[in-house]
């Protein structure tokens, strides 16, 4: 906990983009505490988590006992996606970071535009740590888009690409987790990942603006 602390100050220091995973905030009075301790000291580019943990950063009510897991009647949905966008853009605002709520399906949330992604396969949530995935690939996103254009809009690119990286490649492999198990698809995931191209991202990628 003291190294992520010297590490975000370090970051904010040097200009160095980061991204702060919300891992566990819904159940832990710990982890929100020192969340907001960690915020104070340097602000992410990207404030990522599951539906349930935004929800908690936000001071609004979750699912209780859901542990790490997002609770089922907080997901987002194309029904509900605007006004999550909507509520979580008044705190990307605040934070001057976008917000990034992953899920079968993804709002990606900045202080000027909202998007939902709508990729993804529901093996991926028949695995441990995808979640966190997504953040690591956010994170790598980042490093790549860092300095081609505004903050802003490197915030968003590399928060829609990891989206894209993550549920393109498990759509890709569905049938690996239909014909053999959830252990050969998990096997077969950074495979998936590697494989991924350019035009394959951009002919296959399923997302709406809704902001």
């Amino acid at each position: 906990m003291a190294s992520m602390k010297i590490s975000a100050g370090a970051a904010k220091d040097k200009g160095i983009p980061f991204v702060l995973d919300l891992v566990g905030l819904s159940c832990s009075r710990l982890r929100q505490k020192y969340a907001k301790e960690l915020l104070q000291i340097a602000v992410p580019d990207i404030i990522k988590g599951n539906i349930s943990e935004l929800r908690t950063l936000l001071g609004l009510p979750t699912t209780p006992g859901m542990g790490v897991e997002a609770g089922q009647k907080e997901m987002v949905t194309k029904e509900n996606a605007l006004e999550y966008a909507r509520i979580f853009q008044k705190q990307a605002r605040e934070y001057h970071a976008l917000l990034l709520a992953t899920g079968p399906i993804d709002l990606v949330v900045s202080s000027e535009e909202a998007y939902i992604i709508a990729n993804g396969s529901n093996a991926l949530a028949s695995i441990t740590g995808t979640g966190c995935m997504n953040n690591v690939l956010a994170g790598a996103c980042l490093a790549g888009v860092h300095g081609i254009s505004s903050q802003a809009t490197n915030n968003t690119l590399a928060a829609i690409l990891s989206c894209l990286l993550l549920g393109i490649a498990g759509e890709n492999i569905q049938d690996i987790y239909l014909n053999q198990g959830p252990g050969s698809f998990h096997y077969s995931l950074m495979d998936s990942i590697s494989k991924l191209t350019p035009q394959t991202i951009a002919q296959q990628c399923n997302i709406t603006k809704l902001i």
